[in-house]
């Protein structure tokens, strides 16, 4: 087993079954995109078996979508963020990743959803694609925390990023988030890997 700081480049190949690589061309240009100031964490974990990666993040602290403030939001199950998701990574090197969560696909069936508890004030977005999703928590007081689960980028070899990372989720109205990871490690066992970035 071994740790260490990752400073070599990372290759990726195209993703499947939820996450759909896309040009930043098919979205608005981001209407806020401001760095989130609380705790955020990124993790990879990779197995050579599977030849992919499970994409996890955790961002805090975040300035509330602009849409929180339009008349009706605040009611139960209105949705204040729009589908597709787009997550950028971009690593020091110039080397980025585009991907999508499409919960409103045609071709989703029953294996996506998106569901708003609670409004916007108080209140989550849920954008869920078979076992993956994003969801946007917003307190009482506006701070967003935005959470990505479970994924899937496939990859035959290991991810290695290049710090500083800047990682950027999008929705399709324009409203923006930005993490910036400047520490990264990884952890290795047989075939697999676990990368951590904060």
């Amino acid at each position: 087993m071994h740790s260490g700081t990752l400073r070599t480049p990372f290759n990726w190949t195209r993703a499947t079954v939820g996450l759909i690589l896309i040009a930043l061309a098919v979205f608005p240009a981001a209407v806020h995109a401001a760095p989130c100031k609380g705790t955020t964490r990124l993790q990879l974990r990779w197995s050579q078996s599977a030849g992919a990666a499970l994409l996890s993040l955790s961002a805090t602290q975040c300035d509330r979508p602009p849409s929180c403030t339009e008349p009706g939001t605040r009611s139960a199950g209105t949705m204040f963020t729009k589908s597709p998701i787009a997550i950028t990574i971009k690593d020091a090197s110039g080397r980025s990743l585009s991907a999508a969560v499409d919960a409103g696909a045609a071709e989703c069936g029953g294996r996506c959803e998106r569901v708003n508890r609670g409004g916007c004030l108080g209140g989550a977005d849920i954008h869920r694609v078979a076992g993956s999703f994003v969801r946007y928590v917003v307190n009482t007081l506006g701070q967003t925390t935005v959470v990505a689960n479970k994924l899937k980028l496939p990859t035959a070899e290991r991810p290695n990023l290049v710090a500083p990372i800047v990682l950027t989720i999008t929705d399709a109205t324009g409203y923006a988030v930005t993490v910036e990871l400047h520490k990264c490690r990884v952890r290795e066992s047989g075939s697999g890997a676990v990368v951590t970035c904060s």
